[in-house]
């Protein structure tokens, strides 16, 4: 039988926790670290630094989130005098928004990461 030191019940000698106050019969502590779940904006707008332990912003994905809602925006309000007219369907202009979306998008994140692999490439040759 094993007796627990916090409250001093008896417990079988299988057990890992007390089964009155769950004090834990190793000799680690009984507690658990509190993991935060980041929020929506920090998983788009941040990333999570394993060197200091911290959240800094993602430039590159800031800015093509960014850039994705600002040609969204303008693509739809180019296209809204087409749905205006009560000639166009509206599923075909948000079609038609997102493919201009992916068009600027797509070159666009390319160029970024091409650019910060040449910045890594240049500070680990510097």
């Amino acid at each position: 039988m094993k007796i627990c030191s916090r409250c001093g019940s008896e417990n079988e000698d299988y057990v890992k926790f007390c089964v009155h106050c769950g004090k834990s019969f190793d000799n680690t502590d009984n507690h658990f670290a509190v993991v935060e779940e980041p929020s929506l904006i920090k998983k788009i707008f941040y990333k999570f630094d394993e060197e200091k332990q911290k959240y800094r912003i993602a430039k590159i994905k800031s800015f093509l989130v960014v850039e994705a809602i600002a040609v969204f925006i303008w693509s739809f309000n180019e296209l809204w005098v087409y749905i205006d007219s009560s000639k166009g369907d509206l599923f075909v202009s948000l079609i038609t928004v997102l493919c201009m979306v992916v068009i600027f998008f797509i070159p666009s994140a390319v160029i970024l990461f091409i650019i910060k692999k040449i910045c890594q490439f240049l500070q680990a040759h510097s």
